[in-house]
């Protein structure tokens, strides 16, 4: 493809060149993160947690195309997104290493489950695609109060098995409520392959059945994701309801650091799926489009190096939860009657 296409190709979006290279520097980011929170579990200092590795481009790719009044309903992989929303990553080390300063828990869960009112951040939760009830629920908010915004729901594809996912898109269906269902496919359920998940070729074919429009794109390519999330916000705001969009990438890790994918991978087919790495896309797109030198990704390396390196030593340097403020905030306080009798 020629570089003027590649250029028409982020312009006609509305993307400038200091987008393309804000999106890269995200990107970089958002794996020198997971880099450093993989090997900080591998020493005992971080718990369980879920690498987006393979998924850097759809997860940045579509936050960078949210309004700050829209709503974001995750699950425990989105690491890219709350970084392309404006979470510091000093905050998520704080999280990573359970400390008392972190602001979305206090320490209180496993790394990855964000929640932020600030940043328009549902809390997240465990279990697979309860966030999918959540943020239907977030986007009838907004209907039932007149608000111009929407809702992005990040889900994989195993979520689509669940029940949670057939009453929330049928009810954002039902309702034309703005929502944008993304779905990074990342070919596996933990361990099970799509092949022993679903029988269609692609999940967007479920999207008709339901009602809504639905939208196959490249997970790998960061503008690609983008595009589609801003026309399916586009549509969200304009009262054409929601959106199921499938962003076909790869899950270059283990589903955490608690699984070991070598019992259910061949280690050749791993390989060949590190052949698809979003970042090597975009640089590659970068250099078509006259965008890229190699000092672009040298500052980029070192500013994300150096970023994640002072995030460590914040975390490090930070104070414990206090053992005494343990059932602080997990419980509801309720007061009770001063004349209402003990028993």
């Amino acid at each position: 493809m020629s570089a003027e296409n590649h250029i028409s190709r982020h312009e006609a979006l509305g993307l400038h060149g200091e987008d393309v290279h804000e999106l890269y520097y995200q990107m970089v980011l958002t794996r020198t993160v997971d880099d450093r929170l993989w090997n900080l579990n591998r020493q005992g200092k971080v718990l369980a947690f879920a690498s987006c590795l393979g998924q850097e481009a759809a997860q940045v790719g579509s936050a960078y195309a949210l309004a700050p009044d829209d709503w974001l309903a995750i699950s425990y992989r989105e690491h890219g997104v709350v970084i392309a929303r404006g979470m510091s990553v000093r905050d998520i080390f704080a999280y990573a290493y359970h400390r008392d300063n972190d602001p979305n828990t206090r320490g209180r869960q496993i790394p990855g489950h964000y929640g932020s009112q600030k940043l328009h951040i549902l809390t997240a939760s465990s279990p697979v695609g309860t966030q999918l009830a959540h943020g239907v629920g977030s986007a009838w908010a907004s209907v039932y109060e007149g608000k111009r915004e929407a809702t992005i729901i990040y889900f994989g594809d195993g979520a689509t098995s669940t029940g949670d996912f057939h009453a929330a898109a049928n009810f954002a269906a039902v309702h034309k409520l703005p929502v944008v269902f993304l779905c990074q496919n990342n070919e596996w359920a933990i361990s099970v392959p799509n092949t022993l998940q679903y029988a269609v070729k692609h999940l967007t074919e479920r999207a008709a059945g339901y009602g809504m429009m639905g939208t196959l794109v490249d997970g790998l390519d960061v503008i690609e994701v983008f595009g589609a999330t801003r026309a399916a916000l586009a549509r969200a705001y304009s009262g054409e309801g929601p959106t199921f969009v499938e962003a076909k990438c790869k899950r270059l890790r283990s589903h955490t650091t608690e699984d070991d994918d070598r019992r259910y991978r061949r280690r050749e087919d791993v390989e060949a799926d590190r052949a698809h790495d979003p970042l090597a896309n975009l640089e590659a797109y970068m250099k078509a489009a006259s965008l890229w030198d190699e000092g672009v990704a040298r500052q980029a390396g070192e500013k994300a190096a150096a970023e994640v390196e002072d995030a460590t030593q914040y975390a490090e340097a930070s104070p414990l939860p206090k053992p005494s403020e343990t059932l602080t905030h997990i419980f509801a306080e309720v007061k009770t009657d001063a004349h209402q009798n003990d028993d």
